[in-house]
C-alpha cells in the first residue's frame, strides 16, 4: 500500500511539473514539450518508442498554414540524467530515450505547429514564441533619477503587468556599493540607464529573480581591480550582468539561483570595468566579465549586446557562467546567445561550459578574443553553434613583439573536451560559422583564431557534428590546425563534412568527409585588422567571392540554411544573396516607420591639470531621415565641469579642475523625435608637480688664518612650499669642512684649514617631493706675507789693542 501511494504521489509530482507553466515546462516525462523563446523553440519527446537509429523527422509551420517546413531532425539521447546532476530544485529527472532538438530562426509572437514522426510513430503540439519585449504589459512605471546609491528592487510585478525602472538616468554608486542595482523580484524590465562604478557586479540578480528585461543600458566601470586565483573571493566574475550563487568555489554565496530563469539581457552597451583580465602570460587570465550566469535556471535570451574593451581593458570571458564541467552549469536548457558584438578577452569571447540543453549560440561577431565559442564540455545537449564569425585573436598581453605574436599559442573557435567523464556525451552542432584571418601591416602570418575544433580543454570530446563551416588556422605551428583530436577517447561520435579546412586535419576516431582543402577568397577583400573598437565587422560583409573554396558548396541543413541563394549553400557565415549579418545594439531594429538615429560622442580624451577644458567632437547619422537637434550633457564624475555649447555637435569642456574621469553624454534627436545616445569620457590626470628652485647664495672667499665660514641658501617653489634642506659637502679634497646645520637653509661651516675651494650642494625638497639643487664655492686663500725680523745681537764693547769683534745676527719670519 505505501508503494502505490508512492507511486501516486510520483504521478501527481509529474502532473504537476507539467501542467505548470501551461505544460512547456521542462523534464517532465510521457510528452512532447516545446520550450519557446523570441526566435526558437526547444523540443523534447519522451516515450516516442524510438531508438539512436530512428530518425525524428521536424516539420513546423505558423498556425493556420497549409505548407509544413522541414525542421532538422531531433537528437536521441538513450542517457538518464539525475536529478541532483541537473536541476536540484526541481526533484524531476531527464529521462533516457529521449529525443531533443531545435527549430530556428522562426518570427517572434507567433503560434506554431510541430509534427514530429519517428518511424511509424507521430505527434503534433503548438506552442507560440515570445513577443518582442516593446509589446510586453507594464503595470507600474518608476522614472529613475540620477543617484549614486544602489537601486534595490524586490517587488514583483505579474505576467500581466511588468514593473518598469528607466529614464535618461546614471546610478553612479562610485565605489559606495556592491552594486548599482539589485534584482530580487519578477516581472521587472531595466530600461535605458547608464551605470557605473559599483563596487562588485553593475547589475545583480537574487535567488528571487525571473522573467526580468534588461535593455538599452549603458554598463561601465564595474568590479575589482585584483583577481584571486583561486575564486576565494570571485572578483574575476564581477560582472556588468551577474547571477551568483553557490556554484563552483564561490565560498561567499549561499544563495540557490536555479530558480533565476527567463532573463532576457538585450541591446546594452557593456564596456570598460574598472580592472582588467590579465594575459595568458601570467597564467590563467582571471578578470571581470561581461554577462556571467555563475549558476542560474535556463530559458534565458541574450542577445544584441556590445561588449569591448580596450588595449588595457580586458575581460576574462565576455558571456559565460560557472558550474563549467557539469550538468547544471551555463547556460542550461532552453537559452538563446545571439547578435552579440564581444571583444577583448583574454580567454573565451562566449563560454558556453554547461548542460547546453537546447541551447543556441549564432550569429554572434567576436574579435581580440583568445578563442571564439568555448564549450568544454556538452554534457546533455544538444547546443547549436551556428552562424558565427571571429576576427583578431590574442594570447600574449602589452609588450609582446611583432614576432612573437606572430607564432603564438592561439586558441581555436571552438574550445572543447574535458577529463570529467559525468560531463560529457552531449551533442554539438557547428553550422556554417566563419573563422576569418585578417593581415595586419608588420606581421608575417594572419591575425586569426588558430584553428576550428581542437579538444584543448583538458579531455576528450565526443558528439560534435561540424557542416559548412570555414575552419581556417593562422599557421600550422603551435599546434594550429583546422581541426585537431588530441586526447585519447576523441572523436567517438564526432564526424566533419563540408567545412573548409587550410590545414589537415588530425583526428583520432572522429570520421571525416568531403572536406574542402584549402583557404577561401571573399568578396569584400582580405581582412584587414585592427578593426576600429567596437565597429563590427565591415559593411559589406565577408560573402565568398564567386570563384572561392566553399562557394556553393556545402551541404543542406534544414532550417539552417533554407533559402540559399545559388545551387547550394555557401560554407561559412555569409550566404552570397542573402541579407548581411548584423551584430550589437543596433542589429536587426525593425526597418518599418522611424528608425532612431546614432549618436557618436567622439573619442574619449585625457589631459593634465592646469589645463582644465578640452574640445569634444560628437556626430550623429540617421538613416531615414536628418539630426534635428545636440544635447550634451554630464553623466557621471567629479561635480566640477561646465559645458560650453550643450547644444551643438561641438562643445568646450571646462571648469575641470578635479582629478579624475568625467562622463558627458551626447543625445541626438532626429526629424522625427526619436533618440540616440552615446557616452564619452574626459580623464584629467593631477597637475604635474614643478621641482623646487634652490638657492646655495653667493660664493665665499676667507683667508688664513681664518677657518670659518657662513653659507645662506634658500629656496622657492612656484606650485607648492618647501619642506626641507639639506647641505653636504661635495668630494673630499681640500680635508675639512664640518657643517653645523645641514638641515636648515643656512648653516656655519668650520675646519676650513686647508688652501683651495671647497664645494658645498644645498638641496630644497617640496611638499610632494619633487627636489632642486644648488653650489656654492668656499674659497680658502693664504695668509698674506709678512716680513722677517733681523736680529744682528747684541752690542759689543772691545779694548785696544783688541781689533776684532764677533758679530752674531739671526733672522725669523
Amino acid at each position: 500500500m505505501k508503494t502505490q501511494l508512492r507511486y501516486v504521489k510520483l504521478l501527481l509530482l509529474l502532473l504537476f511539473f507539467f501542467f505548470w507553466q501551461g505544460g512547456n515546462n521542462l523534464f517532465s516525462q510521457g510528452v512532447v514539450q516545446a520550450v519557446p523563446t523570441f526566435q526558437s523553440i526547444g523540443i523534447y519527446w519522451t516515450s516516442s518508442g524510438g531508438n539512436a537509429n530512428t530518425v525524428c523527422a521536424v516539420k513546423y509551420r505558423v498556425v493556420g498554414a497549409s505548407s509544413w517546413i522541414d525542421g532538422y531532425p531531433l537528437w536521441f539521447d538513450n542517457r538518464a540524467h539525475n536529478a541532483n546532476d541537473i536541476a536540484p530544485y526541481q526533484g524531476v529527472v531527464l529521462p533516457a530515450n529521449q529525443y531533443r532538438g531545435s527549430i530556428v530562426g522562426l518570427n517572434s509572437g507567433t503560434s506554431y505547429e510541430i509534427q514530429l514522426t519517428a518511424g511509424a510513430n507521430s505527434v503534433t503540439t503548438t506552442t507560440t514564441t515570445w513577443a518582442e519585449t516593446s509589446a510586453w504589459p507594464v503595470n507600474n512605471t518608476t522614472t529613475v533619477a540620477n543617484s549614486s546609491t544602489q537601486l534595490n528592487i524586490t517587488t514583483s510585478g505579474t505576467a500581466s503587468g511588468y514593473n518598469l525602472y528607466t529614464g535618461s538616468a546614471t546610478i553612479d554608486v562610485a565605489n559606495g556599493a556592491a552594486n548599482c542595482i539589485y534584482i530580487n523580484a519578477g516581472y521587472i524590465i531595466i530600461r535605458g540607464l547608464s551605470l557605473k562604478g559599483a563596487t562588485e557586479d553593475a547589475i545583480r540578480l537574487g535567488p528571487q529573480a525571473h522573467d526580468v528585461v534588461i535593455e538599452n543600458c549603458d554598463i561601465s566601470g564595474w568590479g575589482g581591480t585584483t583577481f584571486a586565483s583561486d575564486y576565494s573571493s570571485f572578483p574575476n566574475t564581477h560582472s556588468a550582468v551577474r547571477v551568483r550563487g553557490k556554484a563552483g568555489n564561490d565560498v561567499g554565496s549561499t544563495e540557490n539561483c536555479y530558480g533565476v530563469t527567463r532573463i532576457v539581457v538585450q541591446r546594452n552597451k557593456i564596456h570598460d570595468p574598472r580592472g582588467t583580465a590579465g594575459s595568458w602570460d601570467n597564467g590563467y587570465p582571471y578578470g571581470p566579465q561581461g554577462v556571467c550566469f555563475q549558476e542560474a535556471g535556463g530559458n534565458n535570451v541574450i542577445r544584441y549586446n556590445d561588449i569591448y574593451g580596450s588595449d588595457t581593458k580586458h575581460f576574462q570571458d565576455g558571456i559565460g557562467g560557472l558550474n563549467n564541467f557539469t550538468k547544471s552549469g551555463f547556460p542550461r536548457e532552453n537559452t538563446d546567445i545571439y547578435g552579440n558584438k564581444v571583444s577583448y578577452c583574454w580567454d573565451d569571447g562566449i563560454e558556453v561550459e554547461g548542460a547546453d540543453c537546447n541551447c543556441r549560440i549564432y550569429g554572434n561577431f567576436l574579435d581580440n578574443t583568445f578563442t571564439g565559442v568555448s564549450s568544454a564540455t556538452n554534457s546533455i545537449g544538444p547546443l547549436y553553434i551556428f552562424r558565427n564569425v571571429t576576427y583578431v585573436s590574442r594570447r600574449h598581453g602589452a609588450g609582446a613583439t611583432n614576432g612573437s605574436l606572430d607564432i603564438e599559442d592561439r586558441g581555436p573557435f571552438n574550445k572543447c573536451g574535458t577529463q570529467n567523464n559525468a560531463a560529457i556525451g552531449g551533442r554539438t552542432f557547428l553550422f556554417h560559422n566563419t573563422v576569418l584571418q585578417p593581415t595586419e601591416p608588420g606581421f608575417a602570418n594572419p591575425r586569426g583564431l588558430n584553428g576550428g575544433i581542437m579538444d584543448n580543454g583538458g579531455g576528450p570530446v565526443q558528439n560534435t557534428f561540424s557542416r559548412n563551416n570555414i575552419w581556417t588556422a593562422a599557421y600550422q605551428g603551435q599546434g594550429g590546425r583546422a581541426v585537431a583530436e588530441n586526447y585519447s577517447g576523441t572523436g567517438v561520435g564526432c564526424t566533419y563534412q563540408y567545412d573548409v579546412c587550410n590545414t589537415p586535419l588530425v583526428l583520432l576516431a572522429g570520421v571525416a568527409g568531403n572536406i574542402l582543402n584549402g583557404n577561401p577568397t571573399y568578396a569584400a577583400g582580405v581582412p584587414v585588422a585592427p578593426l576600429v573598437i567596437n565597429a563590427g565587422p565591415r559593411a559589406q560583409g565577408y560573402d565568398l567571392a564567386t570563384n572561392s573554396l566553399g562557394y556553393n558548396a556545402g551541404i543542406v541543413l534544414p532550417n539552417f540554411n533554407d533559402g540559399f541563394a545559388g545551387t547550394a549553400p555557401d560554407v561559412g557565415a555569409y550566404e552570397a544573396g542573402k541579407p548581411l549579418l548584423q551584430f550589437g545594439v543596433t542589429a536587426y531594429l525593425p526597418t518599418s516607420g522611424n528608425q532612431p538615429p546614432v549618436a557618436n560622442a567622439g573619442p574619449d580624451k585625457t589631459m593634465t591639470l592646469p589645463t582644465v577644458s578640452v574640445q569634444v567632437t560628437g556626430s550623429g547619422t540617421d538613416v531615414d531621415g536628418t539630426i534635428a537637434s545636440y544635447q550634451w550633457s554630464y553623466a557621471g564624475g567629479p561635480a566640477t565641469y561646465t559645458i560650453g555649447t550643450p547644444n551643438g555637435a561641438v562643445s568646450l569642456m571646462g571648469g575641470l579642475t578635479t582629478p579624475g574621469v568625467y562622463y558627458f553624454k551626447l543625445t541626438v534627436t532626429d526629424n522625427l523625435g526619436l533618440t540616440g545616445v552615446d557616452t564619452m569620457r574626459i580623464t584629467v590626470n593631477p597637475a604635474v608637480n614643478l621641482p623646487p628652485t634652490a638657492n646655495a647664495g653667493s660664493d665665499v672667499t676667507i683667508t688664513l688664518p681664518t677657518s670659518t665660514a657662513q653659507l645662506v641658501g634658500s629656496g622657492t617653489d612656484a606650485d607648492g612650499t618647501i619642506a626641507s634642506y639639506s647641505w653636504t659637502k661635495i668630494g673630499t679634497t681640500p680635508p675639512g669642512g664640518t657643517l653645523a646645520a645641514p638641515t636648515q637653509s643656512s648653516t656655519g661651516v668650520s675646519g676650513l684649514t686647508t688652501v683651495g675651494t671647497y664645494l658645498f650642494r644645498l638641496t630644497v625638497t617640496d611638499n610632494l617631493g619633487a627636489t632642486g639643487t644648488d653650489t656654492v664655492r668656499v674659497i680658502v686663500l693664504a695668509a698674506p706675507n709678512q716680513p722677517p725680523t733681523a736680529n744682528a745681537g747684541s752690542d759689543i764693547t772691545i779694548t785696544l789693542p783688541t781689533s776684532t769683534a764677533q758679530l752674531v745676527g739671526s733672522g725669523t719670519d
